[in-house]
């Protein structure tokens, strides 16, 4: 036994396990990992929940990311009461949570790298104004792109257990309840399987994306003098709905997702050179995302296919992990519609609330539910 004195935590120490003060550190992020990202990811749910405005496909795949991320964090607590434990040899909980807690958290990653791609996509189709988005991302379809974005990983994830290729438990190493396999046969299979497809995804659709942003500012550049506003579209547009009206067409191009507008050839070139600059805020979000993630889980991805990799796993799980913190705090900051509807929300000014969901409507008339002085204001 060994006691970290500065924290008077009983650490057991095993012949080849990581040491006390490694796990303690590890152990200590997780802590902070799973209190921030329960929060900051309960407001971005709470956020699509109460505001129609951000009820579109990016919206609704953003919740999605926030679900997954939602769920790790709850997961991440069990981690560090087994490596505070006291016992090396199991966790201080029954097998059937430890198997559940290692399923949930390789499919969760899973699933935001594949919702991460699927974004990606998402904005190329809609900058690029292609009629593909039309068909794709519809109401239908889009629960069942977010059905598939669960069942990949978790195929990828439990598919190998059944063919005898790998397992889930506890690891007395490590301290934490994961995926185990002996050679890295299955770790090799879940990083082949979640990382390339969406990562190629991810820099093909953003490359895209930039390739388009860059041709739409120099067209800009050439139309409009120094002395002149950047171009109709940022003149026109409305803070409300989040729609750019175009001077020379009866159509409107919607700030974060026009699902509802035709696509028609007469107006496809018209449009595809006026992106709002709403767009294009949302889409620098967005890429904000995306680099936070592959900085935080490119690592771990790694040291799962390099067979000498054991000492840095637990902190690039560590990093990982501390991913499903970041994007709230990315949303607050640099969301045009989510930083507007966090402020709402932490001031308890739901009258503000930008488009009001028939939840926030039901909810605010019951003065039961909140004692906020502003209820009455909202209109219903």
């Amino acid at each position: 036994m060994e006691t970290t004195d500065s924290l008077t935590i009983t650490v057991c120490v095993s012949e080849n396990s990581v040491s006390p003060n490694r796990l303690t550190i590890v152990a200590l992020i997780f802590v902070v990992t799973a209190i921030v990202g329960f929060i900051g990811n309960i407001f971005v749910i709470l956020g699509v929940s109460v505001s129609q405005k951000l009820w579109n496909p990016t919206g609704l795949l953003i919740a999605n990311l926030a679900v997954a991320d939602l769920l790790a964090c709850v997961m991440v607590p069990w981690h560090s009461a087994a490596m505070l434990s006291s016992n090396c040899d199991m966790p201080p909980y029954p097998k059937l949570i430890c198997d559940t807690v290692a399923v949930l958290v390789v499919v969760c990653v899973g699933c935001s790298m594949y919702t991460l791609a699927v974004i990606g996509v998402n904005r190329v189709l809609l900058l690029s104004r292609h009629p593909a988005y039309q068909y794709l991302f519809t109401k239908g379809k889009l629960v069942l792109i977010v059905i598939g974005l669960w069942a990949i990983p978790l195929a990828i994830t439990v598919v190998p257990i059944a063919l005898g290729l790998g397992s889930v438990g506890y690891n007395p190493k490590f301290r934490v309840c994961t995926q185990m396999s002996e050679p890295k046969t299955y770790d090799k299979i879940l990083s082949i399987g979640m990382c390339p497809i969406p990562y190629v995804t991810i820099v093909v659709c953003y490359w895209r994306v930039y390739v388009l942003l860059a041709r739409h500012a120099s067209k800009m550049a050439q139309m409009n003098p120094v002395d002149q506003p950047l171009s109709s579209a940022d003149n026109h547009l409305d803070p409300d709905n989040g729609k750019v009206h175009v001077s020379d067409s009866s159509h409107s191009v919607d700030g974060i997702a026009d699902e509802r507008s035709p696509n028609t050839g007469s107006t496809h070139s018209n449009i595809q050179t006026n992106i709002s600059k709403r767009q294009v805020e949302i889409t620098k979000n967005l890429f904000y995302v995306v680099s936070a993630f592959v900085i935080c889980v490119t690592p771990y991805a790694i040291c799962l296919l390099v067979e000498a990799s054991d000492p840095a796993m637990p902190y690039t799980a560590s990093l990982m992990l501390f991913n499903s913190c970041i994007n709230p705090v990315i949303y607050a900051t640099k969301h045009p519609y989510f930083k507007q509807v966090f402020r709402c929300i932490i001031k308890c000014r739901w009258h503000e609330v930008p488009k009001p969901s028939r939840f926030l409507k039901w909810w605010l008339s019951r003065s039961w539910c909140f004692p906020c002085k502003d209820v009455g204001r909202v209109s219903i």
